[in-house]
């Protein structure tokens, strides 16, 4: 019996650890400063902001309704809460979208490299133009309704020619 425990203990786990790929800031700012022929989104939050959690509903109907989009979930979760808090929530809201943790909490040494004006508060998100229009990029603090999420989306749809 403990056997079969552990054995269900470590698939659950593995299942776990596959939702959330933890990277390095300077990996993170690496990845955004990649050209890449899709738009991006990229959605910066945490689980203990409520206005995130609030948001991310609506980041998931955009991401269904345009599959040619990258959606990125970075959460600034503590690590320390990966496995507790961070994993049981991404699976239950967010499995199946491309969500990344960071394994430090220097903000400060890479908040500038992302948007210049961005104070560090979330949520925060980053649209990132695709094809050869990578300067052009927008940035929002604060949480989008749906409606602002599209909006902000649709400039780059059309140039992209979706």
């Amino acid at each position: 019996m403990k056997i079969l425990f552990l054995l269900l203990m470590a698939i659950f786990s593995a299942e776990l650890s596959g939702q959330v790929k933890v990277i390095s800031s300077v990996q993170l700012i690496t990845e955004l400063n990649q050209p890449s022929a899709k738009v991006r989104v990229v959605n910066f939050w945490a689980t203990w902001c409520g206005p995130c959690v609030a948001e991310l509903p609506h980041f998931k109907e955009e991401a269904k309704a345009n599959p040619e989009v990258e959606f990125l979930f970075v959460s600034l979760d503590f690590p320390s809460q990966l496995t507790s808090k961070l994993e049981p929530f991404v699976v239950k809201n967010l499995g199946g979208h491309n969500v990344v943790a960071l394994s430090g909490t220097n903000y400060n040494d890479w908040i500038d490299q992302v948007n210049s004006e961005w104070s560090g508060s979330i949520p925060a998100t980053l649209i990132i133009a695709g094809g050869n229009d990578h300067a052009s990029s927008f940035f929002r603090e604060g949480e989008m309704t749906h409606q602002e999420l599209s909006n902000a989306l649709a400039p780059f749809l059309a140039r992209a020619g979706h």
